[in-house]
């Protein structure tokens, strides 16, 4: 820490410690219900078929073709056929379709007319997330129409917990972020300002060599954590075996081993990087600042944006962007914090304070960098990705997204206190040790309120990636549950469905009144009054009071269904109750899953390019530039941004570039 006596250090030390942990277990506990969240509808999910759900078609169709709504790992992504008693179909095979979106089952041609389900199991390419359901559908004629035994959609758990997902994710993010800043923050933040230091030389360098090693071990700990979670989620073999065979056969096992390949060569050139003389090799300097900023590639090639089917190019990009400045923004504050500021621990001159002064001046315009950057790309993501308000409001996603925009209100604000209140005071203050002293005391709460804060986003981040988009979960989300009064009995009793639609269900009976016997027998019996399905009976498992539950499959089909429940007290007469719910098809072609206006592939990433770099130049002129080239830097950025708004607007425009053909290339 800076000018400090030792009874000064050892005080501060006290106060700090217990406020930066009790901020980070704060800012986790209400980070809970986030990564407790229910799992969020399918990834690559279903979009149409054909036959459609609950069609009738008066002979055996030669294939069921499945067309799903991200493209298709064709190693795991399969179908089966299932009969109405539930028992697999023989004869049948899987291949690809039209497209990388569609997946083709081959019937057998001699098929009995009757009823049948179609359980399918995907694994996307674009995000690696896993979903399976099934569908039915009859052959013959509406009197072959018959309630199935579906298969067990959840009988093998494709899909990790999503806390799991979520601590894997934010694993590999937080230590992404802290790699990618060690160097560019060195470089253009530290090292700058460390000038009237120069006796801490030596420190400081062990100090950001340490940091960068241990920010890529975390890093590389983050990578196997999500590998092992990937490979969990999928349904064949051992741990290890499944591991194997999404290293060698996934493109997210493809892009896994490019993230750790960058990360390893980072680390070399790292290694042999000269840290204080930074001009001396110049090859190895840019060459390590180039590997930091493409260390957040792979991430974008296997996230949400890889799975637009328009303007992906430019989606990609967007996300590199976004992470990058988050990249250096939350992994710069480390820096500071961890590197900088030990390494002046105990200096009370006027040497220390300028070498502070200057770091966070230019700490504070890289940041302005980043958050511009992060507004731009943010925006743009929220409105591939959400679109409206009620997908904010009404969607995993978006509650999580909400979230995030909640924790940067007060994060702006320590930002901006930091930057205009605490860094002007320190240049005021030469010469009174007491009073930097205050200021310097404040600085450390204010950031390391700061970093817990970029923590919990994070955290909240690792919940989006590992959730379906807004768009494309309320697009599908017709999957709420619905309530049936059962009337005309002894007692008032409800009926739950969830979801409330044709295929594996959920269903809760509770029954008004004193409690029932543990002994008295509760049954439903199920009848379509639309389809000639007969009868199905369930009997339910007895739960706390008077609630009893039960999941199965015998709401196969849509339509209008009756229910009678059947209570069967052991010391009483039985009694009934009687209700009748709609129970319609899964709309599953999302409503909104394409956005209407999107920044076209050439045309979107020179647009973004061009306004990212405007915003670089702008900023720098107004916080770094010397009089005499101010003027000329202003005018050159806001062309920039002129020019990147109007290539953005035209988004049918296709502009020729050798970004749009490198994405292109490696897409």
């Amino acid at each position: 820490m800076l000018p400090l006596v030792s009874n000064r250090r050892s005080q501060l030390r006290r106060s700090e410690h217990p406020t930066v942990i009790g901020l980070l277990l704060a800012v986790l506990l209400l980070m809970i219900p986030w990564m407790s969240a229910p799992p969020a509808a399918a990834h690559a999910g279903f979009a149409d078929s054909d036959p459609e759900p609950n069609a009738v078609v008066a002979a055996p169709p030669a294939a069921v073709t499945i067309r799903f709504t991200e493209p298709l790992e064709r190693s795991y992504s399969t179908a089966e056929l299932y009969d109405q008693q539930g028992e697999v179909v023989s004869g049948t095979s899987v291949e690809a379709g039209a497209n990388e979106y569609e997946l083709r089952l081959l019937l057998p041609k001699d098929l009995p007319n009757g009823t049948y389900s179609v359980l399918w199991r995907t694994l996307s390419t674009a995000d690696g997330h896993t979903a399976q359901n099934y569908f039915a559908f009859t052959i013959g004629s509406e009197d072959d129409v018959a309630a199935v035994d579906g298969p067990d959609a959840d009988a093998e758990p494709l899909d990790t917990p999503l806390w799991l997902r979520t601590v894997a994710r934010w694993t590999a993010y937080l230590g992404l972020a802290a790699a990618v800043a060690a160097w560019p923050v060195w470089l253009l933040v530290v090292r700058p300002a460390a000038k009237p230091v120069r006796s801490e030389a030596r420190r400081l360098v062990r100090r950001s060599q340490v940091f960068a090693w241990a920010a890529i071990l975390f890093a590389l700990l983050g990578n196997v954590l999500s590998i092992g979670v990937q490979a969990a989620g999928l349904p064949d073999g051992s741990l290890i075996d499944r591991i194997r065979s999404t290293l060698g056969e996934t493109r997210y096992g493809e892009l896994w081993y490019m993230r750790v390949a960058l990360l390893g060569a980072y680390a070399i050139v790292l290694q042999w990087v000269p840290w204080w003389w930074p001009k001396r090799r110049l090859a190895l300097t840019l060459g390590a600042l180039v590997l930091a900023m493409v260390l957040v590639v792979p991430f974008s090639y296997i996230a949400h944006a890889s799975a637009q089917t328009t303007g992906r190019s430019a989606a990609i990009l967007n996300d590199i962007l976004h992470l990058l400045a988050a990249s250096i923004w939350a992994g710069g504050l480390l820096v500071i914090v961890v590197v900088l500021l030990p390494s002046l621990r105990g200096r009370r001159d006027e040497a220390a304070r300028l070498a502070l002064s200057r770091a966070l001046a230019r700490f504070s315009t890289l940041a302005l960098m980043a958050w511009t950057t992060l507004a731009l790309t943010g925006v743009y993501s929220a409105w591939l990705h959400v679109g409206s308000i009620d997908a904010l409001l009404d969607t995993d996603y978006g509650n999580a997204l909400l979230g995030k925009l909640l924790l940067l209100i007060p994060i702006l604000a320590l930002a901006a206190f930091n930057l205009f209140v605490v860094t002007s005071r320190l240049e005021r203050l030469a010469g009174n040790p007491d009073r930097i002293m205050t200021w310097i005391r404040r600085f450390l709460i204010a950031v390391s309120a700061e970093i817990a804060l970029a923590v919990a986003v994070m955290l909240v981040v690792g919940t989006l990636t590992a959730q379906a988009p807004a768009r494309e979960s309320l697009g599908t989300e017709t999957r709420e549950e619905v309530r049936v009064e059962l009337t005309g009995g002894e007692r008032g009793a409800t009926l739950t469905i969830d979801p409330g639609t044709p295929g594996p269900n959920r269903f809760r009976i509770d029954i008004d009144g004193e409690p029932l016997s543990h002994d008295a027998a509760v049954l439903l019996r199920l009848s379509s009054s639309d389809q000639d399905t007969g009868e199905k009976e369930i009997a339910f498992a007895h739960g706390d009071a008077n609630v009893y539950t039960y999941e199965g499959s015998e709401l196969s089909l849509a339509g209008d269904w009756d229910f009678e429940l059947i209570v069967r007290p052991p010391d009483a007469f039985e009694w009934r109750g009687y209700g009748n719910v709609a129970i319609g098809s899964v709309d599953v072609t999302p409503a909104q899953s394409t956005p209407s206006w999107v920044l076209s592939s050439r045309g979107g990433t020179s647009g973004l390019l061009l306004l990212v770099f405007g915003v670089v130049v702008v900023l720098t002129a107004w916080r770094t530039a010397r009089p005499r080239y101010r003027m000329p830097l202003l005018a050159a950025g806001v062309a920039a941004l002129a020019i990147g708004m109007v290539i953005s607007a035209l988004t049918r425009t296709e502009l020729p570039g050798i970004v749009a053909t490198v994405f292109a290339r490696f897409g």
